[in-house]
Order: C-alpha cells, then sequence, then structure tokens
C-alpha cells in the first residue's frame, strides 16, 4: 500500500513525499526480511531522484539494488539496473571509461 501511494506521488511530481512513502514501505520491507521487496523499494527510489535530476542520489540507490539482486542471484535484475545506473552517469557526465568499467563490474 505504501508504494503505491509513493508511485502515485511520484507520478504528481511530489517526489519528497513519494521517497517518504517508498522509505516507509522499504522500512517494513527489511524489517519482515523481504530483500527483494527491498530491492524494488531501492529501484523506486532511484527513480525518483533520477527524475528529480539528483543523479547521484539515484546511483547510490540503484548500486544498493545492484548488491541485493547479485547477493539474490537475481541475474536479469542486476542488468537491468547496471543499465539504469549507466544512464545516470551519463547524466551526470562521468567519463566513458567510467561508464564501460561500470557496465563490466555489473554484468559479470
Amino acid at each position: 500500500m505504501l508504494n503505491n501511494i509513493g508511485s502515485v506521488y511520484d507520478a504528481w511530481g511530489q517526489y519528497d513525499k513519494a521517497i517518504k512513502y517508498y522509505e516507509e514501505a522499504r522500512a517494513i520491507d527489511k524489517k519482515l526480511g523481504r530483500e527483494a521487496d527491498v530491492a524494488v523499494r531501492l529501484t523506486n527510489i532511484g527513480s525518483v531522484y533520477s527524475s528529480w535530476g539528483q543523479y547521484d542520489k539515484a546511483i547510490r540507490y540503484f548500486e544498493e539494488t545492484l548488491a541485493i539482486g547479485k547477493k539474490l542471484g537475481r541475474e536479469a535484475d542486476v542488468a537491468n539496473i547496471a543499465q539504469q545506473t549507466l544512464v545516470r552517469r551519463m547524466n551526470l557526465g562521468v567519463n566513458t571509461k567510467r561508464r564501460s568499467n561500470t557496465l563490466k563490474r555489473h554484468c559479470r
């Protein structure tokens, strides 16, 4: 439910409220040991920060998601998040070599 409320605020462009609800959902999922759901919340938060133009924060959340995805053996999710991380790095103007290293590091 909290995740859905966050999605509505995200769609309305009320990013601070979206993050608040996503963070609440993440805290509950973490407390219940639902790592896959925690990863979804982290991705949602990263996406909000990206929409907000705060790419550095988005990258941090995507990298947390990557770590969980690797731990859980969810290769398709890891590849998707690695791609999103790369796009945010490009938005930040990070050099090409670093972008290439990001893909190599996360898509092994």
